[in-house]
């Protein structure tokens, strides 16, 4: 069987060869029941041998108590199978000499299963019960089981621990439930050393995970080895040795792993550069061969249109000629460059040199005065930085009130304050309006007379003003709706021009509506006329009529505060009715205004009336003379005819080129595909396609090659803080010169003073 690594692994293979044969014998005992094959006792007689065999061995049994209520049920089945079948065999007068032989490894087998297991009935005693029946018939096979069964056969039981085989379910069902005590009285204490407790074996008080089954659960497979027993017992220093020796293994291999990816990384680097400059090169050389491709191309271009080389030498001349005029161009302005920064050089080194001179004269200052300008330039400096510190505290206040106005400019508690204090603003008009009419009421008539005539010449004077803007609002919308109504009925005539008929039709219905509203025109005007006198009249009856009121205001003590109130309602309700009047007043003006404008329109349209007229009796002429030539039959169906004729004599002539141009198509295009294949096989055309296939593949990788390279620039992009930088730069540029500037007029300042 080969070498095994452990107890486990053997007692494995022996519970899988037990679990074999206790199959083998259900499938025998299911074909004896069957009547399918009669017993062949020297085959039984040799698996139950095999049987007792891998029973008799120790070191299989902790591993295979869960399975005894499998290898109960089978031999008791097939015990009782063979018997019965031996009692059908012993009626029909068959007998078999194997039957000691089969009964003897039947009892031995059970012997060594009954060692082993206890059970409340002994399986030796079911057999025999069994066999009770046939006694007589049968008394030499019964002697040697019992005489078999009388031996004392005490198997020598070295339990150990395995990998479990079979599933926890079970091993739980067996171990609570049926609760089987195993029996193996070699098992021996191991002696005490100093320093130690005595040790007992563990294999008996070892709990049994069972997890797999490797026949029975999905049919054959691996068993799991790995993990098998529970662990080590007694972690001495061996033990954390070997645990230390797997950690720094695992490290070192580790430090090896992140060494080789490290060395995979400079690779990688030193491929880029490589590929990068590879790429550089590839472009350059796509971009030569592109030029050549696109000089070949043109020259087929040119060559398939015929262009004449003359045209190309001047195309050729021109573009030499604009180079050269761009060539000129960019030598002006670097030479126009170049002066500018001589030019620059210069004031720089004149603004140094005046700076050194300014400075040699604050050299020569005495003392004192050179102590005051110190004095002073450090008082500037300190005023400088001062500035520069309240214009960032100005500039971060700023900022808040613009914040702030923002912020007040969403706050919809802002508008609600803005609506409440429009609604103050008129209440409090109100308010002073009924203070001031609670006032009138309180003076004396003659007093309130002039108070509200006062007013009334204020209000009328305002009116009057309003009235004035009013009409010169009037005035300037009629002119935009004159203007705008010239340029509709432009666009409408415009628009109708193609059908004349509904265009005389459209000038008939203006002229028909202008002539009615003439006609009518006077007698509304004469009615609006006596609708304004009257009106008028009205007003001054009411104005004469408040006069006398209030006149007679005060013969009436006691009634003055109503008659007050019902004037002044009079007074509204009059207002209004003045205020109705003077807007159908505005109204009717306006709708004259506009009538009149209709009206000038009308006396406009005499001229463009002739006008049509003249076009339309040129018409008519060219339509009679047109009608004279159409009533001449004879005449016009010869032309016809003459026409037909030249018509066919041209078709029969184009059909016959278009003959001709087929046949010279079809020679040109063999002679085209005999160029073609000629061409073809050509070492300078397979050339051609050789690097057409190669400048395909340059692209491709220059595509790939340039993706990866944006990829990567986006990644190191330093353009925006480029820019930053260099705006900072040009900031603290600006501010260097403008200090330079202050600080050499205030040196100026200073020598001239002194």
């Amino acid at each position: 069987m080969g070498s095994y690594n452990s107890d486990g692994q053997l007692a494995a293979t022996a519970t899988f060869v037990l679990e074999f044969f206790v199959n083998l014998l259900e499938l025998e005992a299911k074909l004896i029941r069957l009547q399918v094959r009669a017993a062949t006792f020297v085959e039984i007689s040799a698996v139950l041998k095999r049987i007792a065999l891998v029973l008799s061995n120790g070191k299989n049994m902790r591993f295979m108590f869960v399975r005894k209520d499998q290898i109960d049920a089978a031999i008791h089945a097939f015990l009782q199978t063979i018997l019965e079948r031996k009692l059908r065999d012993e009626a029909q007068g068959n007998d078999n000499d194997d039957e000691v032989n089969t009964l003897e490894a039947i009892a031995h087998t059970l012997r060594r299963h009954e060692n082993v297991f206890v059970h409340e009935t002994p399986l030796w005693a079911v057999t025999l019960a069994i066999t009770s029946r046939s006694k007589q018939r049968h008394r030499k096979c019964l002697d040697v089981l019992e005489q078999v069964l009388a031996n004392d056969l005490a198997p020598v039981l070295v339990v150990v621990p395995m990998v479990p085989l079979l599933l926890e379910g079970c091993r739980q069902l067996v171990l609570e439930q049926d609760k089987i005590s195993i029996r193996s009285p070699l098992v021996q204490q191991v002696p005490a050393t100093p320093g130690q407790t005595a040790g007992y074996g563990i294999s008996l008080n070892t709990e049994v995970n069972v997890s797999d089954r490797p026949v029975t659960q999905q049919g054959m497979m691996g068993m799991r080895v790995g993990s098998a027993g529970p662990g080590r017992q007694v972690q001495d220093a061996s033990f954390f040795k070997g645990k230390l020796h797997s950690k720094t293994a695992e490290i070192t291999s580790e430090i090896e792993k992140l060494q080789r990816e490290i060395e995979q990384d400079a690779k990688d680097k030193a491929q880029y550069a490589q590929l990068e400059r590879k790429y550089e090169t590839l472009a350059i050389e796509v971009r030569d061969l592109e030029g050549q491709l696109a000089d070949y191309n043109l020259a087929m271009d040119k060559m398939r249109s015929a262009t004449d080389p003359a045209e190309i030498r001047q195309v050729q001349e021109q573009l030499h000629q604009r180079n050269a005029r761009e060539a000129e161009d960019v030598d002006r302005v670097f030479i126009l460059r170049q002066e500018q920064e001589k030019n620059v050089r210069r004031m720089e080194d004149e603004m140094t040199e005046i700076h050194g001179k300014h400075q040699d004269k604050i050299n020569q200052l005495a003392p004192q005065k050179l102590k005051r300008y110190q004095e002073l330039l450090e008082e500037h400096h300190q005023t400088e930085v001062e500035i520069e510190a309240r214009s960032q505290e100005l500039e971060l206040v700023m900022h808040a009130i613009h914040q702030k106005e923002a912020e007040l400019s969403s706050d919809r508690y802002r508008d609600e304050y803005e609506a409440l204090e429009r609604q103050v603003r008129r209440l409090q008009k109100e308010r002073d309006a009924a203070a001031e009419d609670a006032k009138t009421a309180q003076m004396d008539p003659a007093e309130a007379r002039a108070v509200l005539l006062a007013k009334v010449k204020d209000d009328k004077s305002k009116m009057e003003a309003l009235e004035g803007v009013l009409q010169e609002a009037a005035a300037e919308k009629q002119e935009l709706n004159k203007a705008l109504a010239d340029l509709q009925s432009d666009l409408d005539e415009r628009a109708s021009g193609s059908d004349p008929a509904h265009k005389y039709e459209a000038l008939f219905a203006k002229d028909k509506e202008m002539t009615e509203f003439l006609e009518l025109f006077p007698a509304k005007k004469e009615a609006e006329v006596q609708s304004q006198r009257a009106a008028q009249g009205v007003i001054i009856q009411l104005l004469e009529h408040i006069s006398a009121g209030m006149a007679k205001e005060d013969k009436l003590p006691g009634t003055n505060a109503a008659n007050l109130e019902e004037m002044r309602k009079d007074l509204t309700f009059k207002e209004r009715q003045l205020e109705s009047s003077v807007t159908t007043k505005q109204r009717l003006t306006m709708e004259l205004q506009k009538r009149q404008a209709e009206l000038d329109k009308v006396n406009t349209l005499d001229a463009k009336i002739a006008l049509e007229l003249s076009s339309l009796l040129q018409k008519v002429d060219t339509m009679t003379a047109d009608m004279t030539e159409f009533g001449k039959l004879d005449s016009l169906q010869e032309v016809h005819a003459q026409t037909k004729q030249h018509l066919l004599r041209l078709k029969k002539q184009y059909i016959g080129r278009r003959d001709a141009m087929r046949q010279q198509v079809t020679a040109l295009s063999s002679q085209l595909e005999n160029l073609v294949q000629a061409t073809a096989s050509q070492e300078t055309a397979k050339n051609l396609d050789a690097l057409e296939q190669k400048l395909r593949h340059h692209e491709q990788n220059i595509f790939h090659l340039k993706e990866y390279i944006d990829s990567k620039s986006r990644e190191v992009d330093y353009e925006h803080l480029r820019q930053d930088c260099f705006r900072t730069l040009q900031d603290l540029n600006g501010l260097h010169v403008a200090q330079q500037q202050r600080q050499q007029q205030l040196n100026l300042g200073l020598v001239g003073g002194l």
